[in-house]
């Protein structure tokens, strides 16, 4: 279930950036490409701090290891204390495009 809401908040995240990143007509064809056009274009800039720019990272890194790690486990710890910040971080991003 864990891995579950991983994948939720990195994607709900992952999908907010992509609204941003077309709403500047930018372009990505990878998750990598997402997070090299968010830092260039956004936190490079100050329009995005890097502490989201981390929290995005890090939130894809717990993505993948309940994608696709079976034998590491997301826990508790890693996930709620990240919750707020992601509501946070998605709503930064949607003050930016509208």
């Amino acid at each position: 279930m864990l891995s579950t809401l991983a994948n939720r908040m990195y994607y709900a995240a992952y999908h907010a950036v992509m609204a941003l990143l077309i709403h500047n007509k930018l372009h990505a064809c990878t998750h990598l490409g997402v997070s090299v056009l968010l830092n260039k274009h956004f936190v490079k800039e100050g329009v995005i701090s890097t502490d989201e720019s981390r929290l995005f990272t890090k939130l894809e890194a717990l993505r993948e290891s309940g994608d696709y790690n079976c034998y590491i486990d997301t826990s508790e710890d890693d996930l709620l204390p990240k919750l707020q910040p992601t509501k946070d971080f998605i709503n930064h991003i949607k003050s930016l495009v509208r």
